[in-house]
């Protein structure tokens, strides 16, 4: 009967140090969730950051490429009006090939 009271009493010593510790631990955790808030705040923070700055991007990227399409439709242009007038300009090399300097004079 001794010994069961003895462990009863180691038990209930064991239970309140367990307490104690589990009190302990508590605090460590609400300390450790609240820095993970903060941390969650800070992250959420920086996705919405990168997130406009993303769509600025693909505003500006969008930009470009409408500038590089209008380029391109006018370099198209003009490469068409110096192909059409390509024969006038053969036309003028050919007749100043015939003249001679014997002509200017």
């Amino acid at each position: 009967m001794t010994s069961g009271l003895d462990k009863l009493q180691e038990a209930s010593l064991e239970v309140e140090r367990l307490r104690e510790e589990l009190f302990v631990m508590e605090e460590e955790l609400a300390v450790a969730s609240e820095k993970a808030d903060k941390i969650l705040v800070e992250v959420t923070r920086s996705a919405e950051e990168a997130e406009t700055i993303k769509e600025e991007v693909e505003k500006v990227r969008d930009k470009a490429q409408a500038l590089v399409d209008d380029i391109a439709k006018d370099k198209a242009l003009a490469e068409e009006k110096l192909e059409a007038a390509r024969p006038a300009l053969e036309e003028a090399e050919e007749a100043l090939n015939t003249i001679k300097p014997a002509h200017i004079g």
